[in-house]
């Protein structure tokens, strides 16, 4: 938090976190979950944290469920040659989701 409060940034928090005012720092709600939001990440190739991974993975799976819905609501069906993203086949290094 001390980051965002210095300006370097953002960050995303449980409700619990905004309890505990960090000053410079200004919460904000996130109440509707229809808006999508473009979400890039960047990591060094020798990050193996697992929750990193767990990220990751989370995201992959959130943006082909968001891909099939708003193809699902204009009448048409995920190609199946879209590739599903694993941990086995996610190479180190960046995504735009």
């Amino acid at each position: 938090m001390y980051m965002v409060a210095a300006g370097e940034g953002i960050t995303l928090t449980h409700e619990a976190g905004s309890h505990m005012p960090v000053p410079g720092v200004v919460f904000r709600p996130i109440d509707d979950e229809k808006e999508h939001a473009r979400f890039s990440v960047v990591w060094s190739p020798q990050n193996r944290s697992p929750a990193l991974h767990n990220l990751l993975d989370l995201a992959m799976h959130m943006s082909r469920l968001r891909r099939r819905d708003d193809l699902t609501a204009r009448g048409q069906t995920m190609p199946s040659s879209f590739p599903a993203q694993t941990p086995g086949n996610r190479e180190a290094g960046s995504a735009c989701l």
